[in-house]
C-alpha cells in the first residue's frame, strides 16, 4: 500500500454530528516526477470573485464569469464548464508522451482563486488579481526541475514577460529550467508549522482569500423553497471584511485574534435589488433566518461576552456582533521531507461543517514528516486517486476540477517502492 487511510474525529459543527473526517498520507515514490495541469482557458478573468457583493444582490458570497460569458452563482454552475479530471489526465499524457499519470491529486484552487499561480512547463496559471497583485513578486512555491528533483522555496516568483510565461527564482529567470511549479502559503517552514500569529499575517497579506477556510462565517441558503441552483450561498458577515474588492485588513486580524465583530444587518433586509426582487418575491432575507443559522451552527448568545462562537444580535440597530470561531475545512497540503522526499497529505471532511483549522492541518503535515509544506487546496477538491483507485474521494462527488497535481512516471516501466507511513490521529473532538 502506498497510502494510510485513518477515520477520526476533528472538529465538527453540532448540526453535522459525528460525521468523521478522512485522511490520507502519501509517500510519492523517488522514482515518480511531480507533475501540474490546469485547464489553460480558463485562467485570467474566470476566477470565482469573493471580495464584491453577487451581482443583483446586497449579499457577500461567490459568483464567477463562466467561459461563455454567464454569471454563475451556485458550485455546480460553476464547474458546469470545467473540465474532468479524466480529460485533465488525457491532456496531459497528450503533452507528454514519454511518461504516464500514476495518480493525481486535486488542486482546484488553481485558476479558481488567487495566490495559487502554477506552471507546467509551458504555461502559466493565473487569475486577474494576481495580474495586478502577485506577477513579480517572490513567493513560496515548490518547484520540480526538468533535470530532476522538487525544492520548496520562498523566493519564486510568476510573471507573464511578452506574452510569455516566466519563472524566477531569487531574481533569475530559470524558466526553461524547470518542469513545474505551484504556489501556495507555507504551512510548514524548516519543520515548523506556523503559528497563530503567522497565520494572522498570512491572512491580513490576503493569502486565504476565500475566507471561509480560516473562519467559520454563519451560512445560509436563499430564498430556501427556490429549487438549488436558484438559491444564492450566503456567508452572512463576509462583507464587512471587503470594501470594494479590497481587503479589510484590520477586520481580519481582529476576527482571527477572537476580537468582536460587528456585522450591520441591513442587507438581509433588503427587498430593492433585482435579485431579491425577481427571484425572491421582494422579500427579504429578515433577521430570524440569521438568527436559526447562526445556532444551528454552532454559536450561542448564552457564552460569556467576548468568547469564541458568542453572538448577540441588536434588532433595533439591525446589527449582528459576534465572536467568530476558526473555519474548519477540508485541505490538501505538498511538501517535502528534510531529505527532499515529496509527500501529500489530504484531510476530507465537509467545508465548514466537518475538518480541521488551519493550523492544525499545519501541525499534521509536520508531525508526519513534512519539513516545509505548501497548501494548494481546499474543499471538495481534496482527493487523491492512484492507479485509477480512489485513495480519497472528494467530499462532494466532485468529477470537475480545475486543476491537478499529477504523480508520473516513465512510459518505459520502472520498478519503484511504494509504502504508506503512520498518521497520527487527531485529537478526539478537538476544540
Amino acid at each position: 500500500m502506498s497510502i494510510q487511510l485513518t477515520n477520526q474525529h476533528g472538529v465538527y459543527r453540532p448540526d453535522h454530528p459525528d460525521r468523521c473526517l478522512r485522511v490520507v498520507l502519501y509517500r510519492v515514490p523517488r522514482e515518480a516526477e511531480l507533475a501540474v495541469t490546469f485547464q489553460r482557458e480558463a485562467c485570467g478573468g474566470h476566477h470565482i470573485v469573493r471580495g464584491q457583493s453577487m451581482p443583483g444582490t446586497p449579499f457577500a458570497g461567490q459568483y464567477m464569469t463562466t467561459l461563455t460569458g454567464r454569471t454563475a452563482y451556485s458550485a455546480d454552475e460553476m464547474r458546469a464548464e470545467t473540465l474532468s479530471y479524466a480529460e485533465q489526465v488525457r491532456r496531459y499524457e497528450e503533452r507528454r508522451p514519454d511518461r504516464v499519470v500514476l495518480g493525481f491529486a486535486g488542486a482546484g484552487n488553481i485558476t479558481m482563486n488567487p495566490r495559487f499561480m502554477a506552471f507546467d512547463g509551458e504555461a502559466m496559471a493565473y487569475t486577474d488579481p494576481d495580474v495586478g497583485g502577485t506577477f513579480g513578486k517572490p513567493c513560496p512555491a515548490l518547484l520540480v526541475w526538468r533535470n530532476g528533483g522538487a525544492e520548496l522555496r520562498s523566493d519564486v516568483s510568476f510573471n507573464r514577460v511578452d506574452g510569455k510565461s516566466a519563472v524566477a527564482v531569487s531574481g533569475v529567470d530559470r524558466t526553461t529550467e524547470i518542469a513545474s511549479a505551484i504556489q501556495g502559503p507555507q504551512l510548514v517552514e524548516n519543520g515548523r508549522p506556523i503559528s497563530e500569529t503567522q497565520l494572522i499575517k498570512l491572512a491580513a497579506d490576503g493569502w486565504f482569500y476565500d475566507l471561509r477556510h480560516i473562519l467559520q462565517f454563519p451560512f445560509l441558503t436563499w430564498p430556501p423553497r427556490r429549487p438549488r441552483d436558484e438559491r444564492l450561498e450566503i456567508d452572512c458577515g463576509l462583507e464587512t471584511f471587503w470594501a470594494g474588492g479590497q481587503l479589510n485588513q484590520t477586520q481580519v486580524r481582529d476576527a482571527l485574534s477572537g476580537e468582536e465583530i460587528e456585522i450591520h444587518l441591513d442587507p438581509y433586509l433588503d427587498t430593492v435589488h433585482d435579485y431579491v426582487r425577481e427571484v425572491g418575491g421582494g422579500k427579504p432575507v429578515g433577521i430570524d433566518p440569521i438568527e436559526e443559522t447562526l445556532r444551528a451552527q454552532g454559536y450561542s448568545d448564552r457564552l460569556p461576552r467576548g468568547e469564541r462562537g458568542w453572538f448577540a444580535i441588536d434588532r433595533e440597530e439591525n446589527t449582528l456582533h459576534m465572536c467568530l470561531r476558526r473555519g474548519i475545512y477540508n485541505h490538501s497540503i505538498l511538501g517535502l521531507t528534510e531529505d527532499r522526499e515529496l509527500r501529500w497529505l489530504g484531510i476530507a471532511g465537509l467545508g465548514g461543517r466537518v475538518g480541521v483549522t488551519m493550523e492544525q492541518a499545519a501541525r499534521l503535515a509536520a508531525d508526519n514528516g513534512m519539513d516545509n509544506a505548501l497548501l494548494v487546496d481546499n474543499g471538495g477538491d481534496v482527493m487523491l486517486n492512484l492507479r485509477n483507485d480512489w485513495a480519497l474521494r472528494s467530499g462532494y462527488g466532485r468529477s470537475r476540477i480545475r486543476g491537478l497535481l499529477l504523480f508520473t512516471i516513465p512510459i518505459t516501466p520502472v520498478a519503484f517502492d511504494e509504502a504508506w507511513l503512520p498518521l497520527e490521529p487527531l485529537a478526539s473532538r478537538a476544540s
